[in-house]
């Protein structure tokens, strides 16, 4: 068992709410694909994007709809849009790369990821979440 080699707060992102009411989450290009990727959420400000089992992209300050929705609907899914974009050339340009279904799991803390805390490697999760 190890600890995620790389973690991302993420600088630029946005929440979408549908007529639905489903959720689409907006985030800058990631390099490679992502595998099983989960949205942990622990009815706060902020969540985590478990992209691939080694890559966690940090959602700090949820826009109150966003979390509104997590916390009274408790959706199983969102979608997640990763853009491209240019901000000093043109930051009104942005390039749909990659969307993709993120399975959302309610926890009760997000991790402080201290070195004693165990990552499983072959899920991609938190033992403490198991």
């Amino acid at each position: 068992m190890t600890t995620p080699k790389e973690i991302i707060v993420e600088e630029w992102y946005y929440v979408v709410e549908n007529a639905d009411k489903d959720l689409l989450f907006c985030i800058s290009d990631h390099e490679g694909e992502p595998q099983n990727p989960v949205l942990y959420y622990a009815d706060g400000f902020h969540a985590e994007l478990h992209r691939t089992k080694n890559q966690i992209i940090i959602l700090n300050y949820l826009h109150s709809g966003a979390q509104t929705n997590l916390i009274g609907r408790r959706p199983e899914t969102v979608l997640i849009v990763e853009m491209a974009m240019d901000r000093k050339k043109d930051p009104e340009k942005e390039t749909m790369v990659r969307e993709y279904v993120a399975t959302v799991e309610y926890v009760d803390f997000l991790p402080n990821f201290d070195e004693s805390e165990e990552y499983d490697e072959d899920d991609g999760r938190w033992d403490a979440w198991a």
